[in-house]
């Protein structure tokens, strides 16, 4: 090892990097970031505001508190049609907290998995209002749009030759819909009407083998069906 090369390693090793930078880079990292249409058909609440006030949730245990945002709405979307003036917004989890900033304005997706709270984060669409015209734009349009979604029930790990041409029901208030595989492993039925919906390629499998998934209506969502495959069989 040259003397040059060991004092460039002991230089590293002086000067390091922070441990708990290392943890928040590693906790940082998001998975990739919905579009539109993924972000709506997810949220239980979409709406524009600005932030009034940044407080924590337990002022009296800083360590265990999370940024607290109220935030003065603009303008509804999704969720909320009540003339509520403040919405409290708080993290999902700590280290994806959204770096909300007072006297700026959003477009906010609530998650709808929240808690019997408002939640949202930085792997989400939430965004300055500024920067969200396309969003702003697909958002405006809904209450013109028909009231359907679009549900993709995804067929992974699975061969190509052995589920083309799979089609797939969806049974729900409205009927029955039926959508073939087409590019890709999911198959896409592109507009259900809201309601409950039993997805199944044969209807005489097990009750238990069938997936229930929810359609609310605007936006796109996905069943958490993640195992079709297993049950697809060369025709």
């Amino acid at each position: 090892m040259t003397r040059e090369l060991r004092w460039l390693l002991s230089l590293v090793m002086l000067v390091g990097i922070p441990a708990d930078l290392e943890a928040q880079d590693l906790y940082a990292r998001c998975p990739k970031i919905p579009d539109i249409c993924q972000s709506i058909g997810q949220a239980g609440i979409v709406f524009s505001g600005k932030v009034v006030s940044i407080t924590p949730t337990m002022p009296n245990s800083p360590e265990h508190s999370l940024p607290m945002a109220r935030l003065e709405v603009l303008e509804r979307f999704v969720g909320t049609r009540q003339k509520t003036q403040f919405l409290d917004v708080v993290p999902e989890f700590a280290h994806v907290a959204y770096p909300f900033e007072v006297g700026r304005s959003y477009l906010v997706y609530i998650s709808a998995l929240g808690a019997g709270r408002l939640e949202t984060s930085r792997c989400s669409r939430t965004q300055p209002l500024e920067s969200a015209g396309d969003d702003l734009k697909e958002l405006r349009a809904l209450p013109n749009s028909p009231l359907t979604g679009r549900l993709g029930v995804p067929v992974r790990g699975a061969i190509d030759e052995l589920v083309k041409g799979l089609t797939l029901t969806a049974s729900g208030p409205a009927g029955d819909f039926t959508a073939t595989l087409g590019h890709g492993l999911t198959v896409i039925f592109p507009a259900l009407p809201p309601g409950k919906y039993v997805i199944y390629r044969d209807e005489n499998e097990p009750r238990d083998q069938m997936v229930l998934a929810t359609v609310i209506g605007h936006g796109c969502v996905e069943s958490p069906l993640l195992s079709l495959w297993k049950r697809v069989k060369p025709q």
